[in-house]
């Protein structure tokens, strides 16, 4: 779990709350925008989409206390997309979804800024799980063992159950970025090792685009980190 001090620098990501039955991450890329996994969307029994009003994003949620709660008013999920009980690679490589959220976050709450994964920067997930809900853990340095395609890849850092939607980000600092989000937990076969799957960010704006009543300009540009 993360201490105060350091989940201070993370209040950008937070709990997903979905129908007040469940919950994934999600993560602010702007002050009123934020990104999680497609599958979150959806009633992991029926398949059904869940409705944007009972979608609520508590930012930097940590032990009973909250950056901001905020409803999610429109969201948009990659046209790829195709809810599946089980998680597949071509699954995996469209399960990206963004959401707009009621009003502004405060401008104590940083959003992050997006990118592509680099050589050498460390890799790092922020996540919220069902072993501990109510707190953010962070997994890092994490390594990629396996890229399939351009958008999927394999990560050597675990994630339990609630993670899905999570952060994956690059670099320390005031240089952390957002190159991806976490999908689904798996095991390669060769090597046989556990891994957790994700996809990689790529261009957003046709997501964004998505979302009416939101400028671009506005969703493509977050305040700057310290």
């Amino acid at each position: 779990m993360l201490d105060a001090d350091e989940a201070a620098a993370f209040r950008g990501v937070g709990r997903l709350n979905i129908a007040g039955a469940r919950f994934c991450t999600a993560t602010l890329i702007s002050p009123v925008v934020v990104v999680t996994a497609a599958h979150c969307l959806y009633h992991p029994r029926t398949g059904a989409r869940v409705a944007d009003d009972e979608l609520r994003f508590v930012a930097g949620y940590r032990v009973r206390e909250w950056a901001a709660v905020r409803r999610v008013t429109a969201t948009a999920v990659d046209p790829a997309y195709a809810f599946e009980a089980r998680a597949t690679y071509a699954g995996v490589g469209a399960d990206l979804a963004i959401g707009r959220l009621d009003r502004p976050v405060p401008e104590s709450v940083l959003p992050f800024a997006t990118g592509d994964i680099a050589d050498g920067p460390p890799l790092s997930i922020v996540s919220y799980a069902q072993d501990r809900p109510n707190a953010p853990s962070i997994e890092t340095p994490c390594a990629i063992v396996e890229r399939t395609g351009d958008l999927v890849f394999a990560l050597d850092c675990g994630v339990n159950f609630g993670a899905s939607g999570s952060p994956l980000f690059q670099g320390e600092g005031g240089e952390l970025r957002l190159v991806g989000v976490v999908s689904a937990m798996g095991r390669l076969i060769r090597p046989p090792v556990d891994v957790t799957f994700g996809r990689v960010l790529g261009d957003l704006a046709p997501l964004i685009a998505g979302l009416t009543e939101i400028p671009p300009a506005e969703a493509l540009s977050p305040r700057p980190r310290p």
